[in-house]
């Protein structure tokens, strides 16, 4: 595959069933593991992070006709992969790229003979049956996906249905701080009688939800749907361990 025809498709994830994909794959190669870009965040862009991989996994290459090659054709994809992205696997030689969606939870990189992405293929299987949160300020849905179906759940009363429901709900055992990329954020909760700035209402909100789910969700890769800015707010004050890295961004 050439950059041009990778950097034009969508990312398939990376699952069991395709390492013999990438066993096929023509060496040397150079793969990257990139966690995801989250909107918002205060994270490298994916091109500094990406040279950082590539200086180090290249280091003892820099002669090779076929590193040289290779580097530029993971540096030239990446130009097209900036902003809200999922955690990408990208495997470049000197013919093109490999690029694969998957749960990257650290920045890797390493040169070889062959694709070095045997450590993700565990938690990639283990993907395969999660929650999907489907977020707006009318409406929340929750959904769980196995075997390729995604169905319907009803949400625990602890949750409320909407950014106006919020308002109505009693706020007790609600963590009063976040989280974020770079640490934690102070939150404020309960009502006033001043009014809270949207920001804070749609954290506030957030909060709320992600406190409500933590009995029924029990550990399981959460994946968030939504418009970026709910999407980050959510992020922000999240406490929930099992948060994904990739997401869906539009209105749902």
């Amino acid at each position: 595959m050439t950059t041009q025809q990778a950097a034009s498709q969508g990312f398939p994830s990376i699952r069991p069933a395709t390492l013999p994909r990438l066993a096929a794959f023509a060496g040397p190669c150079v793969t990257l593991a990139l966690p995801g870009r989250h909107p918002g965040a205060p994270e490298p862009s994916r091109r500094v992070q990406a040279k950082g991989l590539l200086d180090a996994a290249l280091a003892g290459h820099a002669d090779a006709t076929w590193a040289t090659k290779a580097r530029k054709s993971a540096e030239d994809f990446l130009a097209n992969t900036e902003g809200g992205a999922p955690g990408l696997v990208v495997v470049a030689n000197e013919q093109g790229v490999e690029c694969y969606q998957a749960p990257v939870a650290e920045p890797h990189g390493a040169a070889g003979s062959y694709p070095q992405v045997l450590s993700l293929l565990e938690s990639a299987a283990a993907a395969q049956e999660l929650w999907i949160l489907a977020l707006s300020t009318k409406h929340i849905k929750l959904f769980e996906y196995a075997d390729g179906v995604a169905a319907g759940v009803s949400l625990p009363s602890t949750v409320p249905a909407n950014l106006d429901a919020a308002g109505h709900f009693h706020t007790g055992g609600v963590p009063t701080q976040g989280r974020t990329a770079g640490g934690p954020v102070g939150v404020t909760f309960g009502y006033s009688g001043e009014r809270e700035s949207a920001r804070d209402s749609i954290e506030h909100f957030c909060a709320m939800i992600d406190h409500g789910l933590h009995p029924i969700l029990a550990g399981r890769p959460l994946l968030l749907m939504g418009v970026k800015e709910e999407i980050a707010a959510y992020r922000r004050v999240s406490h929930y361990d099992s948060l994904l890295h990739a997401e869906v961004d539009g209105n749902v």
